[in-house]
């Protein structure tokens, strides 16, 4: 006996039924009505369901592992792993067994396999070790919930060194301008950029704050304290990089403001006062903001790609050390968390607000000085 089905023009072959036609077509009957239920799924699998499978499969092991991952972590973050495990899943297989990760069944083949096949016959050093490290994480996980009994991605390939190579001899990110060569540059921008436009002032607000511009094109009317003269940005906005628990006033960022700041925060006044952002813009869709790439954009655009929106935070650093400014009033100026590191992270809650403030008015004049128009 065989059962046709005609959609995709299959047969497939039943055996032998020894002439009973009526379990035969009581057969046939169930089967067409499981299709019907089950258009994307082959007959065959009807007559000779799959057999359950009695093992972990990766893909298991990787969704339990996932949860995990997703509750400690910001969703800008996660998604970004989450297209690299995509890949991943795809080229392992979804249901390989997760103990044929073993070290003693070729794990550390599998992993090596891996790297070769999809970073580094194409000279994409960084991402192979990228890769590699993100599926520690999973084995590390999995030998505690004893899925697993050893860790096959703890072993560093030979060539993800070559990713050191390959820096010098890309071009350069997070380009900037150095600190002595910075007039010509203000000069350029105080020449080029309109009074009025939306994104010139974000630019200009970026380089006097000097924190990311991710964090300039959300700035909110309701973040400024005019008594004090402080913005106050919120932990977990995007582009203060706080990890997902660092959340609440410890880990909020605080930027004193200046004549020089104040005066452009005036104009963007007679923009968008009546806005929610600062930066308010009716055509970037859902956020309601500008993008933070337009800072960036801008930035390369006038200095002929010699500096970028991110290196605008070297210039910064540059600056404020040859003012005579302390490392660690720059580092909070910056936004950056290094006095919350280790054992002195739990004692240290100094913000050193006045010491601050004392830094960005000579930073913010000093850019006027060198040549930016407010």
């Amino acid at each position: 006996m065989r059962f046709i089905w005609r959609p995709k023009g299959k047969d497939i072959p039943l055996g032998e039924w020894n002439n009973n036609t009526h379990e035969m077509l009581v057969q046939v009957k169930k089967a067409k009505q499981w299709v019907r239920k089950n258009p994307d799924k082959e007959p065959a699998l009807f007559f000779k369901p799959e057999p359950e499978k009695n093992y972990l499969s990766f893909h298991d092991a990787w969704s339990i592992y996932w949860k995990h991952y997703c509750e400690k972590t910001k969703e800008k973050t996660a998604n970004d792993r989450r297209n690299k495990w995509t890949i991943l899943l795809q080229y392992f297989g979804q249901d390989r067994p997760i103990k044929d990760f073993e070290i003693a069944n070729g794990g550390k083949k599998l992993i090596r396999e891996m790297q070769e096949k999809l970073f580094f016959d194409r000279g994409v050093y960084s991402e192979g070790k990228r890769n590699r490290q993100i599926m520690k994480g999973l084995f590390q996980y999995g030998i505690f919930k004893e899925w697993i009994d050893s860790n096959p991605a703890l072993y560093a390939h030979p060539d993800e060194r070559l990713n050191e190579t390959y820096k010098k001899t890309r071009t350069e990110r997070n380009q900037h301008i150095k600190w002595k060569y910075i007039d010509h540059f203000l000069n350029d921008i105080s020449d080029n950029f309109k009074n009025y436009n939306l994104t010139d002032l974000a630019t200009k607000l970026h380089m006097l704050m000097a924190i990311r511009a991710g964090v300039i094109v959300r700035l909110q009317w309701s973040w400024y304290n005019a008594e004090e003269e402080l913005w106050t940005i919120p932990a977990q906005t995007p582009g203060l990089k706080r990890l997902k628990h660092q959340v609440g006033e410890e880990y909020d960022h605080k930027i004193p403001s200046t004549p020089e700041i104040n005066k452009l925060i005036d104009k963007l006044r007679a923009i968008n006062a009546s806005k929610k952002h600062v930066f308010h813009s009716a055509y970037e869709g859902v956020n309601q903001h500008l993008s933070e790439d337009v800072i960036h954009d801008r930035l390369m655009e006038i200095s002929g790609t010699k500096q970028s929106g991110h290196g605008w935070r070297k210039v910064f650093v540059e600056g404020t050390q040859v003012g005579g400014f302390k490392q660690f009033i720059i580092d909070r100026c910056i936004g950056h968390l290094g006095h919350k590191q280790g054992s002195w992270g739990h004692y240290d809650t100094g913000e050193f607000i006045p010491e601050r403030r004392k830094c960005m008015e000579w930073w913010t004049q000093e850019l006027v000085n060198k040549g930016l128009i407010i």
